[in-house]
């Protein structure tokens, strides 16, 4: 069976001004699950201590990286989960995020915690993926 994804929004004037769909449809393929990414070199230090664009930005390699050896892209994401300490400084982020997804959106939830698993997180990104079987 042929993998069908279909994004869709609920076409309300504000869905313009965000880099995200409302949700996605999949029917027949493969389910990739990556768990968090965040801003870490390969040594497990913290890249971009106190800096989110910088986090974000190392934190969407990561999860190119996880996806790439799961056989998949970016262009594969369905949901993407975020998990920030700040979510003002999130929001700045959002042309970040843009260049590295195209339209349409994958469907994102961000949730605000007050803490990480690394004290120095300022950001977490969990995504799903779906490939052909």
């Amino acid at each position: 069976m042929a993998l069908e994804k279909k994004l869709f929004n609920f076409d309300v004037p504000w869905e313009h001004n965000i880099a995200f769909s409302q949700g996605v449809s999949i029917k027949g393929g493969r389910l990739i699950l990556l768990s968090g990414q965040a801003s870490l070199d390969d040594h497990c230090n913290v890249i971009g201590v106190g800096d989110m664009d910088l986090q974000v930005k190392t934190s969407l390699e990561a999860v190119r990286r996880g996806l790439e050896i799961a056989g998949a892209t970016v262009a594969d994401i369905v949901k993407m989960n975020v998990y920030t300490t700040d979510m003002r400084a999130f929001h700045k982020t959002q042309p970040i995020r843009e260049e590295f997804f195209s339209r349409p959106f994958p469907a994102q939830t961000v949730m605000e915690v007050s803490r990480l698993a690394m004290r120095d997180f300022l950001v977490e990104l969990e995504v799903t993926a779906v490939v052909d079987a």
